[in-house]
């Protein structure tokens, strides 16, 4: 007896239908009947006669048409990309569906994408297959036999694929979009995003081990009822999940030449775009230029500028002073400021007593610390203040270049 599952097939089709069919029909002899069927398909790709559909009665069948007859120019490549990515952020977004998405038919780049998609979009439930016809009646595109009569028409493969979907909550946090509007837009957000994490390196045990202790301390509390400091707890540990940090990996950072002004301002707009956020900002002082590492460098000031956000401020200056060998930079706020008790501990991820704190502040130190400088806080009752020396010109130190751990 076929059962009903939460799980919609996905197919894409280029030529002859009976791709989907055979994928279909596959799982129908296993037991498994979806509640949608979505077709990708191209101009001028054969249709499943109604007949077909009639015979899978209670399933939803939904095309989505690509456009082009074929995938032979980069403008049709990305009419195909953005439809697939469309479609697979929709089936999953804020859905518990499960997707089996069939990779036999359409155009080969078509299968392509598909898989990029599922990469990006789609979770540990989703699958990727590929059904091969051994039946020579399935084979053949004029014989009335459009699905398998027994599993030994088939041949079903499963596909595995690398699952990115961490990189969503990851990137939604670092303030990347991820967002299928723009198929060329993704891409690069993606590979930006990658690069990021490739150029910081990172270490899981130091994440692991603060993990840990956060673990340890709620195995304590769970004879108790969740109250504030097992939430504070809970807390901690999302955190944690959530930044990738840097802490031994030796990596050469990729330099360029960067003036600072530019570099701030950049990273402030990127932070409004991302964040949406309205936050007055002033940039004053004499400009210069350094030698550091673009992404990493806008990350450090979009985490300040998070930061005062997140505190209540309402407006951030940034001032530059130049002196003889470095360029001073101060980030201020007029939020709240940082208790006096806890100034001592802001650069660490350790949780002292029921208080807990992020790692954003402890990225920004070893950051600065690959390119050879540090950051200092200093304030008083109201708002922060951060220093950053930076040396003019550049002229990183070999062994502040590579992080020796």
């Amino acid at each position: 007896m076929i059962s009903d599952f939460s799980i919609i097939f996905v197919s894409t089709l280029g030529g002859s239908p009976k791709t989907v069919t055979e994928f279909v029909g596959t799982f129908l002899l296993k037991g498994i009947k979806p509640s949608e069927i979505h077709v990708i398909r191209t101009r001028g790709a054969g249709s499943v006669p109604p007949f077909v559909m009639e015979k899978l009665k209670g399933i939803r069948w939904v095309f989505h048409d690509i456009g082009v007859e074929d995938i032979d120019t980069p403008a049709n490549a990305r009419k195909a990309l953005h439809v697939i990515f469309r479609t697979i952020f929709d089936l999953k977004n804020g859905s518990d569906s499960v997707l089996y998405m069939d990779l036999t038919g359409g155009r080969k780049p078509m299968s392509a994408y598909l898989t990029l998609a599922a990469q990006i979009f789609c979770d540990e439930t989703d699958r990727l297959f590929h059904v091969e016809p051994l039946d020579p009646l399935l084979r053949d595109p004029r014989s009335d036999k459009w699905f398998p009569e027994r599993e030994s028409d088939v041949r079903l493969t499963e596909i595995p694929y690398v699952r990115l979907y961490f990189l969503r909550e990851l990137a939604a946090n670092w303030g990347y979009q991820l967002a299928p509007e723009n198929p060329d837009r993704i891409l690069g957000e993606v590979t930006s995003l990658l690069d990021e994490l490739a150029l910081l390196g990172f270490s899981l045990q130091a994440i692991a081990h603060e993990i840990g202790n956060e673990i340890g301390y709620l195995r304590l509390k769970l004879e108790d009822a969740l109250g504030s400091t097992e939430k504070i707890a809970f807390d901690n540990i999302h955190s944690l999940l959530e930044y990738v940090m840097i802490f031994g990996r030796s990596e050469k950072l990729r330099l360029e030449r960067l003036s600072l002004k530019a570099l701030i301002s950049e990273a402030f707009d990127e932070f409004v775009a991302r964040k949406g956020a309205v936050l007055g900002f002033q940039l004053s002082g004499e400009d210069g230029e350094i030698e550091g590492a673009r992404v990493l460098l806008k990350r450090v000031f979009r985490n300040f500028f998070d930061n005062s956000l997140k505190a209540g401020a309402t407006a951030v200056k940034v001032k530059l002073e130049p002196h003889e060998d470095v360029i001073r930079v101060y980030v201020s706020d007029n939020g709240p400021g940082i208790p006096r008790e806890l100034r001592d501990r802001i650069f660490s991820i350790k949780r002292e007593g029921k208080s807990g704190y992020g790692v954003g502040l402890l990225l920004v130190k070893k950051i600065l610390e690959k390119h050879g400088t540090s950051v200092s806080f200093s304030g008083g009752d109201v708002g922060a203040t951060f220093c950053i020396d930076f040396k003019k010109g550049g002229g990183i130190e070999e062994d502040a270049v590579h992080n020796r751990g």
